[in-house]
């Protein structure tokens, strides 16, 4: 695979308290890791990181969870953050799965795109 090659393929669990979806105008610090999975998803393009693979969209974004994210409710910033998350994006939160359910409802959302290989 080249490195203009979109991974289309590639399935993502990001594990982290933020979704991580801010941009270079939104985000309260301005680091990249703020910016991570808005950056991989082709929502923005800070620094030229998704520039260096030679396409602005590296992952789906249905092929994408974010994992333990902390309660909107009681995080202000969650809140905001997590409002400019796309749909097509899962999102599961860490009080909403208080037995450990991560992983089934992770694997039941990316499902299609494992079996698919899309």
């Amino acid at each position: 695979m080249g490195p203009s090659a979109r991974h289309a393929d590639a399935v993502l669990w990001l594990v982290d308290g933020h979704a991580d979806f801010y941009d270079g105008e939104t985000s309260p610090t301005g680091e990249a890791a703020d910016m991570e999975l808005a950056i991989l998803t082709g929502r923005t393009d800070v620094g030229g990181f998704a520039a260096l693979a030679g396409v602005p969209l590296l992952m789906e974004p249905a092929h994408t969870v974010v994992l333990g994210h902390r309660p909107p409710s009681l995080h202000p910033d969650v809140a905001l953050e997590l409002a400019r998350v796309p749909g097509a994006i899962g999102l599961v939160d860490a009080d909403a799965d208080p037995d450990g359910r991560y992983a089934g409802e992770t694997v039941r959302r990316l499902s299609p795109a494992l079996s698919s290989g899309t």
